[in-house]
């Protein structure tokens, strides 16, 4: 299948602020992060909080480590319930045959909520 523009600009990816990170029991992959600003801001300017299930546990040692980092969130999918939380996200990442994995984080400071044009 191929995908077309149309369809990947229907996508809204912006930059989202790890702000909580849980393992999810009985995984050894699954966390449940809250993402800062994935969703947009309330109406009082507080950036709103989205759930995101991800399965990449494995490729950090202290997943407390990624708290606070900023990295590409697709904020407008569907909610899905994995493992009885709620997921509203996704993150993109990139991962090697050698185990190596990234996420997608920008070098200069952007601001949270910036979208991908």
């Amino acid at each position: 299948m191929k995908a077309t523009v149309d369809g990947f600009k229907k996508l809204d990816v912006r930059i989202g602020e790890i702000k909580r990170i849980e393992r999810v029991s009985d995984t050894d992959k699954l966390l449940c992060l809250e993402v800062d600003s994935v969703e947009g801001m309330d109406d009082g300017g507080v950036a709103i909080r989205c759930q995101i299930i991800y399965g990449m546990a494995e490729y950090f040692e202290d997943v407390e480590l990624l708290a606070g980092r900023r990295c590409l969130f697709a904020a407008n999918l569907g909610p899905k319930t994995i493992r009885g939380f709620e997921n509203k996200g996704i993150i993109p990442a990139v991962s090697a045959d050698d185990n190596t994995f990234s996420l997608f984080e920008p070098k200069k400071h952007i601001p949270i909520g910036s979208t991908v044009k």
